[in-house]
């Protein structure tokens, strides 16, 4: 007979990259992706298939999500800019 070790679960948050939409999904800790990870499901939103990013605090999202708003109203490649904000928003909480 095996023994069963108790797993805790951790809540990871994910928010849609094209509405914002936001969801919650537990994993077990041993199993938990890095910062950033995207993960596709179905947003409930869009109706669609689409990217959700994993966040792992809340501050850090609020501020790439802003960004991000903020440069798809000026008709930027939304690819090559997702990488440059989410850099742009870690230094924004690690300097101030």
């Amino acid at each position: 007979m095996t023994r069963q070790k108790n797993q805790i679960m951790i809540q990871s948050k994910f928010i849609c990259q094209e509405c914002g939409a936001q969801m919650v999904l537990y994993r077990k800790r041993a199993e938990q992706r890095k910062l950033g990870h995207v993960k596709h499901m179905h947003c409930p939103s869009c109706k669609e298939t689409r990217a959700f990013t994993e966040i792992k605090d809340w501050d850090r999202n609020v501020i790439f999500w802003e960004d991000y708003q903020n440069a798809l109203l000026t008709e930027e490649e939304p690819d090559e800019l997702w990488e440059a904000l989410w850099l742009r928003s870690s230094e924004s909480l690690l300097h101030g």
